[in-house]
């Protein structure tokens, strides 16, 4: 009878911790959705900053809300459509695409509706945007592909924006292009460019240019995967100032660097 006692009992406190845990978990969820209407009611009325701070709320309550962090990449991307609302409401792209990611992975049905969503067209030149699309980025083909739709930032130095970048275009030419002065300097620096050739091989890249950068015309490079919402094109010797580390041009712009 003893051990028979205890076999119940331990089934009992099994059963009752489950049932604890099950009612967690269903109140976090509705605290979620409860967030995510009000969220939602926020944004048909164009309240977008108010919209954001209630999608930001359902997520923490609930990570697992597949469409709370669907939402607010929307918002986010609304608010990124507006140039003053970027840096006063965190609309950084990185953040929009790690949310739309984590939407996506949750519940794969909101890939369908991603793909002509409006609001997250200020994501659409970016590397995870593609990459959900369907792109491989160790595909020569669609590596090609992702090069040629993404807008690539050189290195930031300090308090400074992008002086830098890299446009790939069709039939392998590329453009590079860098600031002559300081942004410290002048509001509009004047930029310098420098045309030339691309081939891809898998996620590596050679660029080859028809003047030297630096001493130098050829660079050869790499695709890196995406991380935490933001890729990496790396081309050592290519970009940068000196005494920095160059090379490294991302799909972010990051217009509020401090």
């Amino acid at each position: 009878m003893g051990v028979r006692r205890r076999v119940v009992q331990a089934l009992v406190v099994g059963a009752m911790l489950a049932f604890c845990a099950t009612g967690f978990a269903e109140s976090t969820r509705q605290t979620a959705r409860a967030l995510n209407a009000k969220g939602y009611a926020a944004y048909k009325q164009k309240r977008y900053a108010k919209a954001v701070e209630h999608f930001l709320d359902a997520v923490e309550a609930d990570g697992s809300y597949a469409p709370a962090h669907y939402n607010l990449a929307c918002t986010l991307g609304v608010l990124r459509k507006r140039v003053r609302d970027i840096c006063e409401h965190d609309a950084y792209r990185p953040d929009i695409v790690r949310h739309l990611q984590t939407a996506v992975k949750l519940d794969p049905r909101w890939l369908t509706r991603a793909k002509q969503d409006p609001d997250l067209k200020p994501i659409h030149d970016t590397v995870g945007y593609q990459v959900l699309m369907g792109l491989d980025p160790t595909r020569t083909e669609d590596v090609t592909r992702i090069l040629q739709r993404v807008t690539w930032y050189g290195p930031r130095p300090g308090i400074c924006a992008s002086r830098g970048g890299v446009i790939f275009r069709s039939h392998g030419r590329v453009s590079y292009w860098e600031d002559i002065e300081g942004c410290e300097e002048v509001a509009r620096p004047r930029r310098a460019w420098f045309a030339g050739t691309y081939a891809v091989s898998g996620n590596a890249v050679v660029v080859r240019l028809t003047k030297p950068v630096k001493g130098r015309s050829e660079f050869r490079g790499v695709l890196k995967p995406v991380e935490n919402g933001s890729a990496f094109l790396v081309i050592p010797g290519l970009g940068g100032q000196e005494g920095e580390s160059d090379g490294y041009f991302s799909d972010d712009p990051s217009e509020c660097s401090a």
